[in-house]
């Protein structure tokens, strides 16, 4: 089997990678900048559009040459200096610009190597996690439905991850012994649900929208009762206010149409006894009030 030899380096020293500015010295411009504005606007205040006419207009026309030859010449002159001024800046700028990317590249070369010597520790922890949680035999939950990134952390010991492990598997069982309250019929789903997403609150909150929503079926389902007996009733003691139609096999029959009225009656009780026999001997339907 090949073993990888590592070669000894020398820690890097931050001082080594410190820029010395060993001497800065503010260059020094001397030229007649000042008095040459000053000048300018002196002289400009005789050279305004008032004092030109047809009259002059040569004049015009060459003292127009003369200023803009003079903006010209000036305004080249300052991008010249510019350039000479700048130039040692732009030099050190340059330099500093190259020595910072390759100080980048050489850092990114070496996170590679941090990261996959971080990432393969994890690996490895995370397998003795899930080997130490397989242990346990729990079929219940899965590892993901308590587990904790932290865990992964090189910090974290795996006898602390087994004590959090048990802390939360106490819960759990307490959770679902609070189950307990939830009427049996909804038990086994509200148990599922708990389960899915270990949140007892939520849990708790889904089981009284079970039973809402069971008692608003129920209420419907009376409506519906009460109103189909309602109905039967109207077809038994309504009758029809049109004709039955003929069939075939039997002459039509015309059935009178009954009508309901709701009146007083005053007279002596002879009368209304009299009233009442005609009544029944008509056919005729009534009741006290």
């Amino acid at each position: 089997m090949e073993t990888t030899t590592t070669t000894a380096i020398q820690p890097l020293n931050e001082q080594d990678l410190a820029l010395d500015v060993r001497e800065l010295t503010l260059g020094t411009l001397t030229t007649n900048a000042l008095q040459l504005r000053d000048h300018v606007a002196a002289t400009l205040e005789r050279y305004t559009p008032e004092n030109y006419s047809e009259e002059n207009v040569d004049q015009a026309k060459a003292d127009r040459a003369i200023l803009n030859k003079a903006a010209k010449e000036l305004n080249d002159k300052r991008i010249q200096i510019e350039r000479e001024w700048s130039a040692p800046f732009q030099e050190f700028k340059g330099i500093i610009g190259e020595t910072v990317r390759m100080i980048t590249e050489g850092s990114t070369k070496i996170d590679a190597v941090v990261k996959g010597v971080e990432s393969k520790a994890k690996a490895e922890k995370r397998a003795a996690i899930e080997e130490l949680w397989a242990s346990k035999n729990i079929t219940l939950i899965p590892l993901s439905a308590v587990w904790d990134e932290r865990w992964l952390n090189k910090s974290k010991r795996l006898p602390a991850i087994e004590k959090e492990m048990g802390q939360r598997l106490l819960k759990i069982e307490a959770d679902l012994e609070a189950l307990g309250v939830v009427p049996e019929q909804d038990r086994e789903v509200v148990r599922a649900y708990y389960l899915n997403n270990l949140d007892i609150t939520r849990a708790l909150a889904y089981s009284t929208e079970l039973q809402d929503s069971r008692k608003r079926l129920q209420d419907s389902e009376a409506r519906k009762q009460a109103e189909s007996e309602a109905q039967a009733t109207r077809q038994e003691y309504v009758a029809p206010t049109a004709a039955q139609a003929p069939t075939a096999e039997a002459p039509e029959v015309v059935v009178p149409e009954i009508l309901e009225r709701t009146m007083v009656v005053r007279g002596t009780r002879e009368q209304l006894v009299a009233l009442a026999e005609y009544m029944k001997a008509s056919g005729i339907w009534f009741r006290k009030a």
